[in-house]
């Protein structure tokens, strides 16, 4: 049910539209945008409008579509033991009234929508609209968006038979009972995407017409609702219920492989439509069924490696403050397949040539770093490779910090993928080492991760306190400890953001709150993939904390007093510079 309801609301358009073949998602993701706080959805699913007008076959079932709206409404109510309110009574008496399917009916239907809000029509058969049907929606909803959902031609099919002889109480008892009713051309008819998806992609431009794969829903549902929300303009929002099943469809036995192969031979039309105009990956994600079938590339340097190294830049920079998630944006930045990450994390180049304080200890982080990744072929007994081996001997060996040496530790990346570099240091660079940076990298993309200013330095406090071996026992032995300057210096976005904002275009530049690496990394994930534009990937242990500092809880909270009120010019920034979602996602 929606929340919102503007009795006096005058009629309207919908702004949001989502169609897609039956059976392939949409009740789920009506679900979803119902409960963002920017969208309102009518009090049933669906209106039925332009296929009403278009697809006279479905005339003869659209009564009773609407007689079971209305009792599942009243249903719904009952069952929460509340009354229906008196407007909402008259709304539904209206629109279940002739004159149906007008356009003074359809405008109605979302005239409750509060102003400020997104009204949605949510009716998969418009996906099936004629040209003429596709061409009235074009030209009455010139600035309304579509979501077009895609399912596995077979496994779609097979859902939608399923559910169709359910409702006739007509399932087999056996599998071989379901292949006398596979001639049903309503099957193949619903599930037409080589001749519908067309008709609606030369109508619809493509910043209006968001196509996605079914079985991301269950395979990464928040990075889904992530997608849909950047395509719609909201603000990102916590869902509850991603994972639950909508309309799951009745028991019944297994369905024959013979209907299976019966099915793909009818339907390789679609299959093909599928190959020629989606990637693999796209393809990869159309069932839920399909999910082990495609591999989940590991971007390793060792094995992912340039069959002829040619010295490079990077395209993609991760910065930050210290402690503010880098790590972990490393960790998922190396499975995208369209990536390439070096065996280190930290190159320190720009901050070795440009902070001098640096320099005591920036070549002994490389050897530390190459000393590692030796450490763990050894721990599994195993040779390091030949060319991973000769790599990390250059990255070694004199002159390093030069633009031949930076440029080497890239060369090992495959043509065809980007090369990334993280090192948060950088973001502390002076003006004139990022006018060198800049001119140096002059179309990459940077990803600065910010974090909330008291927490971020309380983590590097601990971290600093864990190396050397020193616990503090007293609130004075606390406070002297994070007098240290350097603590306050690495969270300074009020002096570094604006060197970066002031040479760096938006385009080129994405700030990211470390909470949402906790509460939403799929969401995260897939606004970077938007960003760097990358096609959507399947990411395993998101949830895994890098390098996680124990022991914060035991900071007395007077310190923490004292460090809120020291570091309120951070604050202040934040808050001037950035909205309260983003504010309230740094912790």
């Amino acid at each position: 049910m929606t929340r919102a309801w503007d009795a006096e609301g005058k009629p309207r358009k919908p702004r949001v539209v989502c169609i897609g073949a039956q059976k392939a998602g949409t009740s789920w993701l009506h679900q979803q945008l119902n409960q963002h706080p920017k969208i309102w959805t009518t009090p049933f699913k669906e209106l039925h409008y332009f296929n009403a007008r278009h697809c006279p076959e479905h005339r003869k079932w659209l009564p009773w579509h609407f007689r079971e709206a209305l009792r599942a409404t009243e249903r719904r109510f009952r069952q929460r033991g509340e009354e229906m309110p008196d407007e909402m009574v008259r709304y539904l008496v209206e629109m279940t009234a002739d004159p149906m399917f007008t356009q003074k009916w359809y405008r109605h239907a979302f005239a409750p929508a509060p102003r400020g809000m997104l009204p949605v029509d949510t009716t998969p058969e418009y996906s099936t609209l004629p040209d003429a049907g596709v061409d009235e929606v074009a030209d009455f909803l010139p600035r309304a968006k579509f979501i077009y959902l895609i399912r596995d031609p077979v496994a779609r099919a097979i859902s939608q038979l399923r559910m169709n002889l359910a409702r006739r109480k007509a399932l087999p008892k056996a599998p071989q009972g379901y292949l006398r009713h596979l001639d049903d051309p309503d099957l193949a008819e619903r599930g037409d995407y080589a001749t519908y998806l067309p008709r609606w992609q030369s109508r619809i431009p493509p910043d209006r017409l968001l196509v996605l794969p079914y079985g991301r829903i269950a395979s990464d549902p928040a990075g889904l609702m992530a997608e849909v929300e950047a395509f719609l303009g909201l603000d990102p929002f916590r869902y509850a219920g991603l994972d639950k099943v909508i309309h799951k469809g009745a028991e019944a036995v297994e369905f024959p492989e013979e209907g299976r192969a019966i099915l793909r031979a009818r339907l390789a039309r679609q299959y093909d439509f599928l190959t020629d105009n989606f990637d693999n990956d796209f393809n990869a994600q159309l069932d839920l069924t399909q999910q082990a079938a495609p591999s989940i590339i590991r971007n390793a340097a060792a094995n992912d490696w340039a069959a002829n190294p040619q010295p490079r830049k990077p395209s993609v920079l991760g910065i930050g403050a210290q402690k503010a998630g880098t790590s972990w944006l490393f960790s998922a930045l190396r499975q995208h397949p369209g990536l390439w990450t070096p065996p280190i994390k930290e190159s320190h180049y720009f901050d070795h040539l440009f902070c001098p304080d640096h320099r005591k200890w920036t070549g002994r982080n490389i050897r530390n770093s190459a000393d590692g990744v030796r450490a763990r072929y050894a721990r599994q007994g195993k040779p390091t490779p030949p060319a991973l081996s000769a790599w990390l001997d250059r990255i070694e060996s004199a002159p390093q910090f030069t633009e031949d040496w930076y440029q080497t530790i890239f060369a090992p990346a495959p043509p065809d993928r980007r090369p990334v570099e993280i090192t948060p240091a950088y973001s502390g660079l002076p003006p004139e080492g990022l006018e060198y940076l800049t001119a140096f990298l002059p179309d990459a993309q940077f990803i600065y991760l910010l974090r909330d200013p008291v927490d971020r330095l309380i983590s590097q406090l601990r971290m600093n306190l864990q190396r050397a071996g020193r616990t503090p026992a007293t609130l004075a032995d606390w406070q002297r400890e994070a007098r240290d300057p350097v603590l306050e210096a690495r969270g300074d976005y009020a002096t570094y953001v604006p060197r970066w904002q002031a040479r760096i275009p938006p385009d080129r530049l994405l700030f990211l709150p470390y909470g949402r690496i906790a509460r939403d990394p799929h969401g995260l994930m897939a606004e970077v993939e938007r960003f760097l534009g990358l096609q959507p990937h399947r990411y395993e242990g998101l949830d895994k904390r890098v390098f996680a500092t124990k022991g914060a809880e035991d900071v007395p909270d007077a310190l923490r007093v004292e460090l809120t009120a020291r570091l309120a010019p951070q604050y202040a920034f934040l808050a001037a510079n950035f909205d309260a979602g983003f504010n309230a996602a740094l912790r």
